[in-house]
């Protein structure tokens, strides 16, 4: 019983590493480029939905407060 004890603190400590690496599927510091401002698709992605939640956000919060 008290070995068992040692056994799990030392595999939480020093077992961490094996278990906590990057997928090879998901993009990871290495991988990550800059937005592309060229790119039409990520204008739209990263500009103008944004832009349109936070429009679309404050129209209902307005409406909203208006109604009561």
């Amino acid at each position: 019983m008290k070995y068992s004890k040692i056994i799990f603190i030392v595999f939480i400590f020093f077992g961490i590493n094996s278990v906590a690496q990057i997928p090879s599927e998901v993009p990871h510091p290495d991988t990550n480029r800059p937005i592309d401002m060229d790119n039409t698709t990520d204008i739209i992605i990263y500009i103008v939905l944004p832009i349109l939640i936070l429009l679309l956000y404050f129209f209902v919060k307005r409406f909203k407060r208006s109604k009561k």
